[in-house]
């Protein structure tokens, strides 16, 4: 056993088509949640804050017509499902990044297993064949 052996203890084991897909389809959701949570957070919910408001504003005040206030109740509650249905969204993608993650690992932990069980294997047999060429001399 070498020096450069002694201090090599994992696997080097390379990515697999199917783990390299896993990644990049990791990377391209953790992108799009970056970039939704930028957009809600900066331009969204500046926006819809502000609409409601607005609009709480007329449901709440007697002096508008009754049609009227009905209308902007029905904005302001068409505009908050749209922020919930967004930021359900958002954390739909993210589960669907933590499931990605999850076969990532899974993917790995499998290839690692049968990568030891392969090495287990070549010493179990070689050995053997040491073994039986001393018994031979």
């Amino acid at each position: 056993m070498t020096q450069d052996d002694r201090n090599r203890t994992t696997l080097d084991l390379p990515l697999s088509p199917r783990s390299r897909r896993l990644r990049t389809v990791g990377a391209l959701l953790m992108l799009a949640i970056l970039g939704m949570i930028a957009f809600g957070w900066f331009y969204l919910q500046p926006k819809l804050s502000y609409a409601v408001h607005a609009n709480s504003h007329i449901v709440h005040d007697l002096r508008y017509p009754p049609i009227l206030r009905e209308h902007a109740r029905r904005v302001a509650v068409t505009q908050l499902m749209f922020g919930m249905y967004y930021w359900a969204f958002c954390f739909l993608l993210v589960l669907g990044l933590l499931f990605v993650a999850w076969l990532d690992i899974v993917e790995m932990r499998v290839r690692a297993l049968l990568a030891r069980r392969d090495m287990v294997r070549q010493i179990a047999t070689s050995g053997r064949s040491t073994s039986s060429q001393e018994r031979r001399e």
